[in-house]
């Protein structure tokens, strides 16, 4: 089972950031805008802080750049997205990959 999609909405009186984290889909990411239009509206900056989350799929990135983009409209303001981090290739997949292999111990390049 995956893990549910969660999120924090932090404001202060000129900033918000909302972090993300988990299996972001797109019903939970409209969820998460709707508070975010709900700020009251001297925030002028929004962060998306996506470190914790798992790589947003097609669809979940379009929704969060519709929603980013009509947010800026509303109100005027600016957006910052920190986005997931790129997966990293494993110890396996980097074993099938021959240029990254070993050369035996006294074996050098030509």
């Amino acid at each position: 089972m995956l893990a549910p999609a969660t999120f924090a909405l932090e404001a202060h009186p000129t900033v918000a950031t909302l972090y993300l984290c988990g299996r972001v889909t797109v019903a939970s990411l409209i969820e998460m805008l709707h508070h975010c239009e709900r700020l009251p509206h001297d925030v002028w900056l929004l962060r998306v802080d996506a470190r914790a989350a798992e790589p947003l799929d097609a669809a979940s990135q379009a929704t969060l750049v519709h929603g980013l983009r009509r947010w800026r409209g509303g109100r005027a303001g600016a957006t910052e997205v920190t986005p997931t981090p790129l997966p990293r290739a494993s110890d396996a997949a980097r074993a099938r990959m021959p240029w990254r292999r070993q050369l035996p111990h006294g074996v050098t390049r030509p």
